[in-house]
């Protein structure tokens, strides 16, 4: 919050970023209570959702997103993005249950975000902001960093996610960067979140139980490391998702299709991850 307030103070973020950063602050202090007296699952839901809303609603107002004058586009414009949001939010949470895995895939999105953005010619509020979320995580890196000294908990991965998701949505509103890119860059989560989601929903588990059953868990006790894991998600960020992102923002018209290349390869990986474990 700091870094962003001194970008706030040398740049012009506009309105739409200083809302998104402080319902962030407020999700941070929602996850704060709820690290220490367990909310229920509704009244997380109905603040994220709310959040949201908020966010969509003035983002929509700021840059005139429209869907050819029809009301009911509107509509379902403002219901995907809210659940966009609540969705990103939560997978960044679940994603955060081995050290460092949620801080490198933080600094990795906004890092890259930046420099993508920098290429889009994006404004250069939008492009300090996201290096301050970097540097800042990068920071908290350092002590979370397996074996990790300090913790996320709810407070750091609901302010992180719904912040980041944030800034994506955002910045495809302005038009300085598309959301297929912005999806790239968040592939490993996405995937693994939404992945584990179906297996849960297949066999008709309880989706807001606490479990074990992420791809990333399970690497993490077969390799009995949480580095070698984080060290696997930062090396398929740099070197397999980051130049896939850079080539979707240089041929836009086929943003989709490098989309679905990205991600393909890391759903089968997580499938076989998984292997025929069973549920813990």
């Amino acid at each position: 919050l700091l870094a962003l307030a001194v970008v706030w103070r040398f740049a012009d973020i506009g309105a739409d970023w200083l809302l998104a950063m402080w319902l962030s602050l407020m999700l941070g202090l929602l996850g704060f209570v709820d690290d220490r007296v367990q909310l229920g699952v509704g009244l997380r839901l109905v603040c994220q959702a709310c959040a949201a809303l908020a966010v969509v609603t003035f983002s929509m107002m700021q840059h005139n997103e429209a869907t050819g004058g029809s009301s009911l586009g509107l509509v379902l414009l403002a219901l995907g993005a809210v659940v966009y949001l609540v969705w990103m939010t939560n997978l960044f949470n679940f994603m955060d249950g081995i050290d460092g895995l949620a801080s490198t895939q933080a600094i990795f999105i906004a890092a890259g975000g930046a420099w993508l953005t920098s290429r889009a010619g994006a404004s250069p509020g939008s492009i300090l902001l996201l290096v301050g979320i970097a540097a800042a995580v990068a920071g908290f890196l350092y002590h979370n960093w397996p074996p990790a000294r300090i913790f996320m908990g709810d407070t750091g991965s609901l302010f992180l996610g719904f912040l980041l998701a944030a800034c994506s949505l955002q910045s495809a509103a302005r038009g300085e960067l598309a959301l297929p890119v912005w999806l790239i860059l968040w592939a490993p989560f996405v995937c693994d979140a939404s992945t584990t989601l179906v297996f849960r929903m297949l066999r008709r588990q309880a989706l807001h139980t606490a479990h074990r059953e992420h791809a990333y868990q399970h690497l993490a006790r077969r390799c009995g490391s949480h580095r070698g894991v984080t060290l696997l998600l930062l090396a398929l960020n740099v070197f397999w998702l980051l130049p896939l992102a850079a080539l979707a923002l240089g041929i836009p018209d086929r943003e989709l299709q490098i989309l679905v290349l990205a991600y393909v390869p890391i759903v089968a990986g997580i499938v076989l991850a998984r292997g025929h474990a069973g549920p813990e």
